[in-house]
């Protein structure tokens, strides 16, 4: 055997060389500091202000009207006026412009009730 150091396991008596102790430790101590780094910094950042948060109740009742306001196609909005309102959907007639427009809206979007057909056919 030589006065050289050979690695346990080499073949056929390859020399490999060793890496310096200081070298090994330098391999995680610096990803050890950039990781420190990045903790140090993130923890100054401060957060974008969060918006006012609602409850579904409180969105609700900003959108959803109440029974009985008044409605822009005069019919007052009661579950008693369901039969005049789809009378009045009904009597509605779309351009061709239009009607292409109401298409391809809506064709892309899947309707509730069954993924097969799209809104525009429900």
């Amino acid at each position: 055997m030589s006065s050289r150091k050979q690695r346990r396991g080499s073949k056929d008596g390859e020399r490999t060389s060793r890496e310096p102790r200081w070298k090994k430790r330098l391999y995680v101590a610096i990803p050890l500091l950039v990781l420190a780094l990045l903790v140090v910094v993130g923890c100054g950042v401060t957060q974008p202000p969060q918006p006012d948060v609602k409850t579904p109740e409180e969105i609700a009742a900003e959108i959803i009207p109440n029974e009985g306001d008044p409605t822009p196609y005069g019919i007052p909005l009661a579950l008693d006026n369901t039969q005049r309102l789809i009378d009045y959907y009904n009597t509605i007639t779309l351009t061709s412009e239009q009607e292409s427009i109401r298409r391809d809206a809506l064709q892309p979007l899947k309707a509730p009730c069954c993924d097969d057909n799209s809104m525009y056919r429900c």
